[in-house]
């Protein structure tokens, strides 16, 4: 391998190995920028100058450019250079040839690997070296001589956009050393350039025949916008630029005749023709050769024409107008209407008249523009003077038509176009002096700075002194310097480190670490020497650390084989271990370890037998007690499992299976009596509870398929039932609310009994009947009973009470909160009446059950309650007595 090959085979080690070594560089920074001064002082004291240096570093982190650990960086460095040997003042000089050589500077080459001799006689790489350039210098010195050839003449083409010739030289130059990237970089360079030209081509030219199609329909000032943007893209152009110093004057002309035509068709649209006549007539002196308003002429006096045929009626309108503008002082347009009128009748004078008027009113104004003229030209000269040519122009122009003969307004119109052309072709310098700098940026850019330099000093000859174009010129300079400077800086750091890797392969330990030295002197900042000094500090730190290792290792072997013949065998598996921690790859202590490990898992294994045995069988006999006799046997068995030969579990499996035997006859006769039972619910419709029984009987035995066949056929005759039940809830709810509504109150509450007892669960029935109860008991009108009144069955108790309002009895209601003491079914008769007459009653059905009730009766549905002043109500219960705590009439609205 050469030694530009081991070179970068090192390098590309060293940044592999940065990679890895990056953790363990982090692990040891200080935190504040104290603490790494303090350290690195106490290094430098103690002379370990590359850790110190290591510290004063991470200083500057802390504190960039810090001027205290500057300078003691600065001085390791002087001290570390100051020790230079004899091989580095060697490597010195070779990587001096071997840059020259890189560059193709043969002799500078030759000259320093001689030198090299002197220090290293018969040293066989300077001497391979010096006779390889002897015959690259014979052989091929032909070759370099046209390689260079090739490429000044590749970059000078490639300055004046001969593309198609500078890219062959580039590919010249290139067959001729394919190994140089120099030559390949300028190839693609050219071609990126002339992609960018040839793209720049292409839209001038289809801007040049966009301007063409326009100018063929003499649109001037269009043809004009294209050429000039078809310059901006690729000035230089003579075509181009002739057609620009053609087209201005005419484009001019061309907007002015526009302006003109414009106004005379918008005076067309409106009907105003004679205006638009003379409109148009003016327009066809700004340009003669178009046909537009010569057409149009003709159009309007078609019109007038027409007009003359309907006089009387067109000749007053027209008069009307003419006045109208001529109030407006429109005399152009007023003119051209009296005009007119005096086309229709030529005789009359009031038209005459008024044309001699506006005559005097325009030479009038004749007299004033005459009278301004100087005015003009001076705002104009001023204009001018400024360098405002456009504004100038129009001036120049508004007083050449006041003195069409001066001769002044047209010498300085011609002096404006002079100039205006002189501005033209300025831009056109200015645009190819920005294509110049833009292009000689990109190559900056991308790295290629001597056809930079070339490119600015092309915008220089544009300008004559340019102080932009001088300052890049000088940056490049001063960059490709900078560039040389460091290329020389990373050559010596790339060899410092090569060597410093030579001799750590050699496990030259202290001289390594002073080549690592050395390269860290050459770039303070780099990491990698820093990291390899550690490594090199902790491999001498190994060596120390090696001989205390073998130390303890054998005073822990001594201990363990002492305890083991004591037959402490954890307290020596304990030290041999500690020695197999010291020495992973010794045996003996391996084989030690294994012994110990397998006599205490038997030891284990055995005492570990025994508990489980003695934990399985108490655990059985709690199963046992607990009378789960199956889990028990299964418990046992497993003890059997773990001593096969024992009694114990045998018998007490027998036992169990006697056990067994006799409840297996006991739940034979549980099951049947819970089937018989749940069919008979079945039977009688009793789903719900049949379930019950069903999934007891499921219980006793799990695995009979008959019980859950009945609950499932049960569940659908419940959702069938909850079906119907839901059905009649709805119906119930439905008719309650309506009579809700009506205020018949005792038919809902019995409705809404109805849809309560169709659902239980259900809630707004319960509600509704609060509800009406509260309503009732709210609007009382009088209470005839207030506490509780024990009524004997068979007793009549009559209670007296003031005659209801008439306007109220219709809406009456009576309400009644009752108990039932015997909680028999029976009836109660209520009867009402005036004074010794009876007039009316109604009987109310006491439900069973020891419970309190209320009773809501819509008593002023009966037409005797109402048609009567009825003033006692009596109370008969039957066979059984009744407890009332409220007996009170109300009212609804």
């Amino acid at each position: 391998m050469s030694r530009t090959g081991k070179l970068v085979f090192s390098l590309l080690f060293m940044t592999i190995l940065m990679l890895f070594m990056t953790s363990n560089v982090k692990a040891q920074q200080v935190k504040t920028y104290k603490e790494a001064i303090t350290k690195g002082n106490q290094l430098l004291k103690q002379k370990k100058y590359i850790d110190a240096k290591a510290y004063y570093q991470m200083a500057l982190r802390y504190q960039e450019h810090d001027p205290y650990a500057t300078k003691k960086i600065n001085e390791i460095v002087k001290i570390l250079k100051a020790g230079e040997s004899h091989e580095e003042a060697y490597y010195n000089i070779i990587d001096k040839a071997d840059s020259y050589y890189n560059k193709d500077m043969l002799e500078l080459a030759l000259k320093n690997y001689k030198k090299s001799l002197s220090i290293i006689s018969g040293d066989s790489y300077a001497l391979s070296r010096i006779k390889n350039i002897r015959h690259q210098q014979t052989i091929e010195r032909g070759r370099l001589i046209a390689y260079k050839r090739f490429m000044q003449s590749g970059d000078s083409l490639l300055s004046q956009n001969l593309f198609n010739r500078a890219i062959a030289a580039f590919q010249k130059a290139q067959n001729l050393f394919p190994d140089k990237s120099l030559a390949s970089g300028k190839l693609v360079l050219a071609r990126q350039i002339q992609h960018a030209y040839i793209n720049r081509k292409k839209q001038a030219q289809k801007e040049i025949v966009m301007a063409g199609r326009y100018l063929l329909i003499k649109s001037y000032a269009d043809a004009l916008r294209h050429y000039e943007l078809a310059d901006s893209l690729l000035p230089g152009n003579p075509v181009v630029i002739k057609r620009i110093y053609q087209l201005r004057p005419k484009a001019r002309t061309q907007i002015a005749y526009n302006k003109i035509a414009g106004e005379a068709d918008q005076l067309y649209i409106a009907r105003n023709y004679m205006a638009a006549r003379e409109k148009y007539q003016a327009a066809q002196k700004f340009w003669p050769g178009n046909s537009y308003p010569a057409e149009m002429i003709s159009k309007v006096d078609r019109q007038l024409t027409e007009q003359r045929k309907n006089l009387e009626q067109n000749y007053h309108i027209a008069v009307a107008q003419a006045d109208s503008l001529f109030k407006m002082q429109e005399m152009e347009n007023a003119r051209a209407q009296y005009n007119l009128a005096l086309s229709l009748k030529p005789k009359e004078n009031y038209p005459q008249q008024q044309l001699a008027a506006i005559k005097g009113w325009f030479i009038r104004q004749q007299q004033q523009l005459q009278a301004n003229y100087h005015s003009v030209i001076r705002s104009a000269d001023s204009l001018f003077d400024k360098g405002a040519y456009p504004a100038a122009q129009e001036k120049y122009e508004q007083a050449l038509k006041t003195r069409p003969k001066d001769p002044y307004p047209k010498q300085k119109l011609s002096e404006i176009d002079r100039r205006l052309l002189v501005i033209a072709k300025q831009k056109e310098l200015d645009a190819q002096y920005l294509t110049l700098t833009s292009e000689a940026r990109q190559l900056k850019d991308a790295g290629h700075f001597n056809l930079a330099i070339k490119k600015f000093r092309q915008a220089q000859e544009l300008k004559g002194t340019d102080a932009f174009c001088a300052a890049q010129i000088t940056k490049i300079k001063q960059l490709l310097a900078q560039m040389q400077k460091q290329k020389e800086r990373d050559a010596g750091f790339a060899k410092q480190i090569i060597l410093g890797q030579r001799l750590l392969q050699q496990k030259q330990l202290e001289e390594a670490k002073k080549a690592f030295a050395n390269a860290l002197a050459i770039k303070p900042k780099e990491p990698f020497p820093i990291q390899r000094i550690h490594l090199i500090d902790s491999l001498i730190q190994q060596k120390i650390l090696q001989v205390q290792i073998e130390k303890n290792y054998q005073a822990a072997i001594r201990q363990g084989k002492q305890l083991y013949g004591q037959k402490q065998y954890k307290n020596a598996l304990v030290s041999f271990k500690k020695a197999k921690n010291l020495k992973p790859g010794d045996t003996y202590s391996g084989k030690m370890i294994q012994s110990i490990e397998t006599m205490l898992a038997v030891v284990a294994r055995t005492k570990a037998l025994q508990q489980a045995y003695a934990k399985s069988n108490a655990r059985a006999s709690q199963l046992l007690k607990e009378q789960k006799y199956e889990l028990a046997k299964a418990q046992y068995q497993n003890s059997l499992t773990l001593k096969p030969d024992e009694s114990y579990p045998k018998k007490q499996i027998a036992d169990i299976n006697t056990t067994l035997v006799r409840l297996a006859k006991e739940r034979d006769q549980r099951y049947a009596a819970a089937i018989s039972g749940a069919d008979n619910l079945y039977n009688s419709r009793k789903y719900r509870k049949a379930v019950a029984l069903y999934e007891e009987a499921a219980s006793i035995k799990p695995g009979e398929p008959y019980p859950g066949e009945q609950i499932t056929a049960c569940k659908t005759f419940i959702v069938q039932i909850v079906a119907e039940q839901t059905q009649k809830y709805k119906l119930a709810v439905v008719e309650a609310d309506k009579l809700y509504a009506a205020k018949v109150f005792d038919k809902a509450i019995k409705a809404y009994k109805k849809a309560e007892k169709a659902k239980p669960d259900e809630t707004y029935p319960a509600e509704m009947i609060k509800k009406i109860t509260d309503y009732i008991r709210i609007n009382a009108i009088v209470d005839l009973i207030k506490e509780k009144t024990l009524i004997a069955a068979g007793e009549t108790k009559k209670l007296p009470f003031k005659a209801v309002p008439v306007d109220v009895r219709k809406s009456n209601y009576l309400y009644v909160k009752a108990h039932n003491v015997d909680g028999k079914s029976f009836r109660i008769i209520f009867t009402y009446g005036k004074d010794n007459t009876k007039n009316g009653g109604f009987v109310v059905q006491v439900p069973p059950g020891k419970m309190d009730q209320d009773f809501i009766i819509r008593v002023g549905s009966q037409y005797k309650w109402f048609s009567d002043d009825n003033n006692w109500i009596s109370i008969y219960p039957e066979n059984s007595p009744i407890e009332i705590s409220l007996v009170r009439i109300s009212k609804s609205d």
